[in-house]
């Protein structure tokens, strides 16, 4: 016979249900936001050259994948992590389209979080794609101009330009604002990393979520891959052919 429970009881249990799935975001620290442990003219300069870094890239590689592709110049390289490729695959080469870069894309970094002494950081960068009616030029829908990426970024002095790699085991495409591309990405890297492991970063856990105190110190992205690079600085998918991140502008 199945027991009664009372009602008080009932609700008391789904509140509590309720109260795990809703603190962790409320306490999410991507939300909340924190103190910048640089002065706010170096801040503003890391915004803009992570922003204009991004740019480059993608004009990078609109030269490498449509310019002379079966010929590609002597310092060129394919984008490791098809970080880039689909804003380069949207519009095609400068020459064939007639659309710089900067036309088209407006990138704004959203969200940096420091570690103590602002030599390490995590981004959140939105870019705005531009609807363009052209033949030929795939573009994007109206209504769906929206997406958001993240990045890490390390440097060795404050006064230095961060170098900066994609950090993309989650990202939004095709969303209707800016705030429905960047919500999910908070959500998924103040409250839900932690726990998760990909073969790119050598299967190792990570067990804090960004914005953690400790974050910075046990992340598996700062861990040194060899004497010289980090792990956000190679893709380990492959152990037999581990691809150092090469990227043309990177800071």
């Amino acid at each position: 016979m199945m027991k009664k429970y009372s009602l008080p009881l009932i609700l008391l249990v789904i509140g509590f249900i309720v109260f795990l799935k809703v603190w962790p975001r409320m306490n999410n620290p991507l939300l909340k936001g924190g103190d910048i442990p640089i002065p706010s003219e170096i801040y503003a300069r890391d915004k803009a050259q992570i922003a204009d870094c991004f740019i480059r890239n993608v004009d990078y590689y609109r030269l490498y994948y449509y310019h002379n592709l079966y010929n590609p110049p002597e310092d060129s390289q394919s984008d490791p992590c098809i970080f880039y490729w689909p804003f380069v695959h949207a519009y095609g080469s400068v020459s064939s389209s007639g659309l710089q870069t900067r036309d088209v894309l407006r990138v704004v970094v959203d969200t940096i979080v420091y570690n103590t002494d602002g030599l390490k950081c995590f981004i959140l960068l939105v870019i705005k794609e531009k609807a363009v009616k052209k033949d030929k030029i795939l573009g994007v829908k109206k209504g769906r101009e929206y997406n958001a990426l993240a990045m890490v970024g390390f440097r060795n002095h404050v006064s230095d330009s961060m170098k900066v790699f994609p950090f993309s085991p989650f990202l939004t495409f095709g969303m209707p604002s800016y705030q429905e591309a960047l919500e999910p990405m908070k959500d998924y890297y103040g409250v839900h990393l932690r726990g998760n492991s990909w073969r790119r970063y050598g299967n190792v856990e990570f067990r804090q979520n960004v914005g953690a105190p400790d974050f910075f110190e046990k992340t598996p992205l700062f861990k040194h891959f060899n004497d010289t690079l980090y792990y956000c600085q190679v893709d380990q998918t492959f152990k037999d052919s581990v691809v150092i991140l090469k990227y043309h502008f990177a800071y």
